[in-house]
């Protein structure tokens, strides 16, 4: 009789601790199932940083480099599949609205038969990107990403010398790599990329202002240029 009563409490106990074994498994998986939907919920990313860029003309091989630069970006990524593969990988789409680029090159100064002379020069540049992106969750809230992306751009240089002013627009495409470590909301990222396009350029001089100019495009002459750019971007990224 006790021999059949201890094998009884020694099942029931066994029962208990299967459930609270199996209860304990139940918490941890919806621990880890709403720590994923954290992880790879911030799908946005707003992005803020600096540029270094050259610009060199295709035909005479004249390059510049910047003095200063700055861009945003806004963004999303798509993810493709709902549950990361192995547990902690996804693959995505970048979709990126709005990129603003902006870059003082550095002057070049000069001496003419009136003295010494400078020019500046400047760009901006408005584009959108689209691309895959491989992103990682190795441990906690820390995702690595890696990127490609394709980014139509409008261009715009303008440049200054004394009187004389330069300005003209072009569609360049430019190819984006880059990577970026986020832990949580805060990101850090470093970009390449590289494009070409061919500048429309008018010109407006003082010296072809004179009394026999009658209308805005005999105060003009136009010109092409190829440019080639090179840049690379560092930035901070906000993730929501």
């Amino acid at each position: 009789m006790a021999l059949l009563m201890s094998v009884q409490a020694n099942a029931q106990e066994d029962n208990t601790s299967a459930k609270y074994s199996e209860l304990e498994n139940r918490v941890t998986a919806l621990e880890e199932d709403a720590r994923q939907k954290k992880v790879w919920s911030r799908t946005k990313y707003f992005n803020i940083g600096y540029v270094s860029q050259s610009l060199k003309d295709d035909e005479s091989g004249e390059k510049l480099k910047n003095s200063f630069g700055i861009f945003l970006v806004r963004g999303k990524t798509y993810y493709l599949h709902s549950k990361p593969l192995w547990g902690m990988v996804k693959i995505g789409l970048d979709w990126t609205q709005v990129d603003l680029n902006y870059v003082k090159y550095k002057n070049i100064d000069f001496d003419t038969q009136n003295g010494e002379s400078t020019i500046t020069t400047h760009q901006f540049e408005y584009s959108m990107h689209i691309g895959p992106s491989i992103t990682v969750n190795p441990v906690d809230y820390l995702l690595v990403n890696v990127y490609g992306r394709y980014a139509p751009t409008f261009s715009g240089l303008y440049s200054k010398n004394g009187d004389k002013h330069e300005f003209g627009p072009s569609y360049v495409s430019y190819f984006i790599f880059g990577g970026a470590v986020s832990y949580k909301t805060i990101s850090l990222g470093v970009e390449t990329r590289f494009g070409s396009g061919k500048f429309k350029m008018w010109t407006a001089d003082k010296d072809n202002i004179n009394q026999n100019t009658t209308s805005v495009s005999d105060a003009l002459t136009t010109s092409s240029q190829k440019m080639k750019m090179h840049s690379t971007r560092v930035y901070l990224s906000l993730r929501f």
